[in-house]
């Protein structure tokens, strides 16, 4: 096979490569790795944004901690005259440093508070996409919030190799380290969670398993290093809950524990302000009930939640041992709870919607529950507590309260996680529910908006690609990647963020128009409002001026109203004339100008109110204004106002020809006596205010205008031979132009030279985003790009029907106005991701499979326990549920279903039409009777239609029940001991077929397989390999005498190459945990495969997929996917990577081989990523 190529997609129906045929080299490059997964918690976070702060707070970090030792006060060492302990010595050294003054931080900076995502090992500002990764897995993170208003928040992060970060973000938003501390020894996992005291300067870091537990305290020359005040360890302990109990003075602290299958109570408290050993209350309960969760609502009283019954204990209860309170609701009223938060803020807003019913509580703690609900237990201060009903929102696994609400007393907002999205949500916080049973509460109660505010992708258990449509080509951008777990699809980006966007308004009227122009209030002249007596309590509103371009024209105000609301009133007398087509709309200090198609309307805003018009020769195309001054042009005509302030505009005319000032202009190539190439398509003012740029049909014409002269001077005359201008604009870095197949930066007076920045397919305008961003969109599609980065993100708009069109569009800061068919949409700016969409399904918590059936462009999604089929139509997430009533009622459960290749559905399903779609499914009946069932889905108006087509009992299968589908009507399948073929068939009777078994391979054992026409590969369960050549019958079997690895997973290229993913048989701390390996026979006669290329893994592959035969990807175990690319080489295999241990050496993180317990300075996180 001399002519075999890496790029070679045909079929092979012969033997497959081997290294003598093909002597050529590869190499596996890592192409992308999205490290998002789901959300585990939020923390809210304020962050200022001053200049030089790391740099400061790094000054005032006290750095003794870093050698203090820790000793009871009775044993402390005194101080000797032979030593350096001398008093004198230290009186010196305090002296010294007293007299130096630590700077203070700089608080003028900007102040934003947000969230704080917290995924499986990195953070995330909310809705940025900007993910920060730590070195290892994250157990907690906690943030503190100090007194004055414009200091940033202390973030505390621990992770599960048992060390704490204290983390600041910097001006530009970026996470540092300021100070880590050692928790423990580095040789095994610990789950440390924080516990913050209520005065906020001290907290807890402990570890259930191990009972070790870790007093801190805030430095009091920064907030931002920590302590260790003390250690506690309970010995041969296991903790099952931890509170504190609210008292400023004091720390008691209240811990649950199991220890010699006896569960212990232990209360601890000891002054703040002293290092004196902490009284220790502890006892055996009775009947040796753990306590799932405990709330502690003041310094009197903790609920305490255990599985059968919940118990309010008072603090004397506790002191006296004694185990039980009273029972204030039935434990069968609520689930397990999973997250719990101090909420003052509600209760006050509370008292202020019902004093008569609230008024009496002094405390409530608001909880959600394992039933997707949320809570709040309101207590007074005899210890009288009621719960009540907040909401139910499918999929919620915890929330974070939101510190800062601009809303009304009757409404509250909070951010919630669920399915892999950020909800905010507005509540109704009046008229309460007393909870009877929290599974019960109706969904959606009491929400009255939601607003999605950021997404990521769940860990999923499979992978499928769709093929992509966009019109802006990339190498990432090929294909479609679909996440698919038991309760949602995700598709997720490839070619970077998208930014999704929030429906602010909806207004069906403006579908009667098809242009339009957005004035911000603001930049508007304050004679424009008592002109026109228009009042509005938001400075942030917008006027709109809306045309059909022929014979109407009506303006609108727009306004923000509270919860991000927004509204719109119809101005009358804004517009001069209703009655005709407006080509542009504009207002100066003392004059509204309507450029209308025949015909231009003043009215002054000054003085009387008074207005007049000035006729046109020839029908408006486009028009643009600067100040007072307006160009409009029609054809290859234009005209140019230098004033439209003065009432007799005719003086300060003037009119030009685009041909007559083209022929004095001798140095260009390009004849222009035909007019048609020189009419005029976009036009812009430059910064001087007395030049503007043309753009022609064909060319690109910069002119300066002498206003006082008679002629007019072209000056860099830029000429584009046969392109054709579609739209341009003005960025912060120059011009950019559109043509059919380029976006474009312009020369000349622009960039230094025509700079190409993006190809195109199709029709593309453009609109300024500000800075050096814009739009680029036509009638069914949007995007947008970044001139600087040159990169282009995906828009994402809801309610969007690709079947309206968008007409128009126009951005104001974080708005953006869409003129669509059906009306005008006014959107917010929301977030930025890398899921694109994310679509729930039905059962969340059924196992599932997906199959995309292109002929129709559904996901089919196959509830394997409930026996139940659904398609999804990707584009708009509708679903379309299928009658599964005769296909599977002798089946108990699904195990796998593939789709067969189209050539079987047009060869026994030709009905003239060939859209339907053959699946196969692998299925069983209880333990014994084990079946494949092929099904026809058919689609037809309204509905999709199935039957089955044929049915076969096969013995007991083995990896899942996996099918493997080939072309020629036929499939493989494997059981215990084998691996058979089997062929679709048609039967005697016309409407019915029959799986015919024609070939079976006896293997010793199969783990998983993969099979092609002319070859099959097994991975056996010890993880060897063995290969069956077809049609030889030719079998090579991997030697397992010197196997130093186990291959897991396998996928044959289309040329007959190998790819396998192994793991080690015995992992060594410091190499690679995996590799993805390419294997060729070495010789003709198939007797050794050789391995010809690899790339080590550092994390544990799930599965991978062979998207094409160059490109591959991984599916990891902790939800991260990574796209790796297969190249020709010129240095042949790909070299061993050595990547670090699973717990990495703290001494490490700061580059010191001092066994320092803590280091403080400034780090990234780059310093403790191994990626």
């Amino acid at each position: 096979m001399d002519s075999y190529g890496l790029f070679n997609l045909e079929l092979l129906k012969a033997s497959p490569i081997n290294v003598a045929d093909n002597p050529k080299q590869y190499d596996f490059k890592l192409n992308k790795t999205l490290r998002a997964t789901s959300q585990r918690k939020l923390v809210p976070i304020r962050i200022n944004k001053s200049d030089n702060k790391l740099n400061i707070l790094n000054d005032r970090g006290d750095r003794s901690v870093i050698h203090k030792m820790f000793a009871p006060s009775e044993q402390a060492a005194l101080n000797r005259p032979d030593t350096l302990d001398d008093p004198d010595i230290d009186e010196l050294f305090l002296d010294a440093e007293s007299q130096e003054v630590p700077q203070e931080v700089n608080l003028n900076g900007d102040v934003i508070e947000t969230t704080i995502v917290v995924f499986d090992s990195s953070l995330e500002l909310l809705g940025s996409a900007d993910y920060y990764s730590l070195h290892t897995k994250i157990s907690d993170c906690k943030t503190i919030r100090h007194g004055n208003n414009r200091s940033d928040d202390t973030i505390l992060v621990t992770t599960v190799d048992n060390i704490i970060f204290s983390v600041v973000y910097d001006e530009n938003l970026k996470p540092y380290i300021l100070h880590w501390w050692s928790l423990a020894h580095h040789t095994r996992y610990g789950d440390w969670q924080i516990l913050v005291h209520p005065n906020g300067n001290h907290f807890i870091v402990y570890e259930k398993r191990q009972g070790s537990i870790k007093f801190y305290k805030l430095q009091d020359s920064s907030p931002y290093h920590i302590e260790l005040v003390r250690n506690m360890a309970l010995l041969g302990t296991e903790l099952s809950s931890c509170a504190y109990i609210m008292s400023n003075g004091e720390a008691v602290l209240f811990l649950v524990g199991l220890k010699s299958s006896k569960v212990y109570y232990y209360l601890f408290s000891w002054p703040l302000d002293a290092n004196s050993k902490p009284e220790v209350h502890q006892y055996a309960i009775p009947d040796g009930k753990l306590i799932q969760y405990a709330l502690t609502f003041n310094n009197n009283y903790v609920l305490c939640v255990r599985k059968t019954m919940v118990d309010l204990l008072s603090v004397h209860e506790l002191y006296s041992s004694e185990g039980y309170g009273n029972q204030p609701i039935d434990r069968s009223q609520f689930g397990d709870i999973t997250h719990s938060e101090y909420d003052s803020l509600l209760l006050s807003k509370l008292k202020l919607v019902e004093p008569t019913v609230y008024g009496s509580f002094t405390h409530c703690v608001l909880f959600s529950t394992s039933n997707y609900s949320i809570c709040a237990a309101l207590m007074d201060d005899t210890g009288t507590i009621k719960f009540y009903e907040i909401t139910r929102f499918k999929g919620l696994c915890t929330f974070v309260l939101l510190p800062s609400q601009n809303s009304t007393a009757s409404n509250y907002h909070l951010e919630i996680v669920s399915f892999g999205k950020v909800f905010e949500l507005v509540l109704k916080i009046t008229d309460l529910a007393q909870l009877k049973t929290d599974s019960n509460i109706e969904s959606m109660n009491n929400i009255i908006h939601r607003y999605s505010k950021d997404a990521s992708f769940t860990i999923s258990d499979q992978l499928i690609t769709v093929g992509s449509k966009d019109s802006f080509p990339s190498k990432n951008n090929e294909f479609q990647v679909w996440l698919c777990s038991p309760s949602c699809v995700s598709n997720v980006s490839l070619n970077g963020p998208v930014e999704h966007y929030r429906s602010h308004l909806y207004l069906r009227e403006f579908q009667y128009f098809s242009s339009m122009t957005v004035l911000r209030l603001s930049d508007l002249t304050f004679l424009l409002f008592e002109r026109f007596n228009i009042t509005v309590n938001e400075p942030n509103g917008y006027l709109i001026v809306a045309s059909d371009l022929s014979s109407v024209t009506k303006a609108f105000l727009v306004y923000l109203v509270e919860d991000n609301g927004m509204e719109c009133d119809e101005l009358e007398d804004v517009i001069v004339e209703q009655n005709c087509g407006t080509v542009h709309y504009f207002v100066t200090e003392s004059t509204t100008v309507q450029v209308g198609k025949q015909k231009l309307y003043f009215s002054s805003l000054s003085g009387e109110a008074e207005t007049w018009s000035l006729d046109l020769a020839h029908p408006v195309k486009g028009a643009i204004s600067r100040n007072s001054t307006l160009l409009l042009w029609s054809g290859p005509k234009f005209l140019y106002i230098e004033n439209v302030d003065l009432k007799d505009t005719l003086e300060h005319t003037k009119f030009f020809h685009v041909p007559d000032l083209l022929n004095g202009y001798h140095s260009t190539s390009i004849s222009f006596e035909n007019e048609d190439i020189s009419n005029i398509v976009s036009a812009l003012f430059c910064d001087d205010g007395t030049k503007f740029i043309l753009f022609l049909t064909c060319a690109t014409l910069h002119c300066k205008f002498d206003v006082e002269g008679a002629t007019v001077v072209l000056e860099d005359v830029v000429m584009h031979d046969e392109t054709v201008t579609i739209d341009t604009i003005r960025t912060s870095e120059g011009i950019l132009s559109t043509t059919f197949s380029t976006l474009t930066g312009l020369g000349g007076i622009t960039l230094n030279g025509d700079q190409f920045l993006h190809p195109l397919k199709g029709w593309f305008k453009l609109e300024s985003a500000g800075g050096d961003s814009f739009f680029a969109y036509n009638s069914s599609e949007l995007f947008s790009y970044e001139i600087l980065t040159k990169s282009q993100y995906s828009i994402k708009l809801p309610s969007w029907r690709k079947s309206e069109p968008i007409f128009e569009l126009r951005c104001s800061k974080d708005l953006l106005f869409v003129l669509f068919g059906d009306g005008l949409r006014i959107y917010h700016k929301a977030y930025k991701s890398y899921s694109a969409s994310n679509i729930v399904l039905n059962a969340t918590r059924c196992r599932k499979k997906f199959v995309y059936l292109d002929k129709i462009n559904r996901l089919l999604v196959v509830n394997c326990t409930k026996k139940l089929l659904e398609c999804i139509k990707l584009e708009n997430s509708k679903v379309i549920s299928l009658d599964t009533n005769n296909l599977f009622n002798d089946i108990d459960e699904l195990h796998d279903v593939q789709l067969l290749s189209s050539d079987i559905a047009q060869e026994f399903l030709a009905r003239g039409k060939n859209n339907e779609s053959l699946l196969a499914f692998s299925c069983s009946s209880g333990s014994a009777i084990h079946r494949i069932k092929v099904i026809a889905v058919i689609p037809s108006p309204g509905q999709l239609l199935s039957r089955v087509l044929a049915s076969l009992e096969v013995p007991a299968p083995s990896c899942g029940g996996r099918i493997k589908p080939l072309a020629d009507n036929q499939l493989w399948t494997a059981s215990e001991n084998t691996i058979c073929r089997y062929k679709l068939i048609p039967s005697s009777e016309s409407t019915s077929h029959v799986l015919q078994k024609n070939y079976e391979w006896t293997v010793p054992s199969t783990a998983t397989f993969d099979a092609r026409e002319f070859m099959v590969v097994n991975v056996t369960t010890d993880g060897s390999l063995q290969v069956l050549l077809l049609p030889s019958g030719h079998v090579y079997i991997q030697n397992t005498d010197t196997l130093t690895r186990q291959h897991k997973l396998v996928s044959i290229r289309s040329d007959g190459s190998i790819i396998t993913y192994t793991e080690s048989i015995a992992h060594v701390a410091g190499t690679a945990v995996g590799a993805i390996i390419l294997h060729i026979f070495s010789d003709q006669n198939h007797q050794t495969l050789e391995q010809v290329a690899q790339i080590p893994l550092q994390k544990v592959v799930k599965n991978f997929y062979l998207i094409t035969d160059e490109k591959i990807c991984l599916l990891n175990v902790d939800g991260t996917i990574v796209i790796v690319d297969l190249t020709e080489s010129t240095t042949g295999m790909t070299s061993p990577v050595v990547h670090p241990p699973e717990f990495p050496d703290c001494r490490k993180l700061r580059g010191s081989s001092t066994a320092f317990t803590n280091y403080i300075g400034i780090l990234d996180f780059s310093f403790t990523s191994y990626v």
